[in-house]
């Protein structure tokens, strides 16, 4: 995958088929500079954050991690809140009820996700 994204027929191709895609193009859907260097800017940070991705391999840390999970993202099933960081790191895991990955930071769960950090901070400084 990562070769046919370095590939410039593939991103002339994607180019054609966003234009095929979205006529709106000239009503102010897609930004007029959408041509074939933002095309490849694009996805030439596509190609490296996937490279980075695939290289990756998570170690233990010895500090603490505070992580928020938003109710509605919850993988049916999942019982636990740490999502595998907690084989890392001590976890201390905050569920915000009625937020999703899109409304985590819109009230009124950022006003939760503010409370609960700020109680974190609180905590951490005593």
């Amino acid at each position: 995958m990562l070769r046919l994204l370095a590939d410039e027929n593939f991103n002339g191709r994607i180019l054609r088929a966003l234009r095929c895609q979205f006529p709106e193009r000239d009503r102010g859907v897609l930004p007029p500079e959408m041509g074939k260097d933002l095309v490849r800017e694009r996805f030439d940070l596509f190609r490296h954050t996937l490279t980075a991705l695939h290289g990756y391999r998570p170690r233990p840390y010895g500090g603490r991690v505070t992580l928020f999970r938003a109710a509605a993202s919850q993988p049916p099933g999942e019982a636990g809140l740490t999502a595998g960081w907690g084989r890392l790191a001590t976890t201390d895991a905050h569920l915000i009820p009625d937020a999703d990955h899109h409304t985590l930071l819109q009230r009124p769960a950022l006003d939760r996700l503010l409370e609960s950090l700020q109680s974190g901070l609180a905590l951490a400084d005593a």
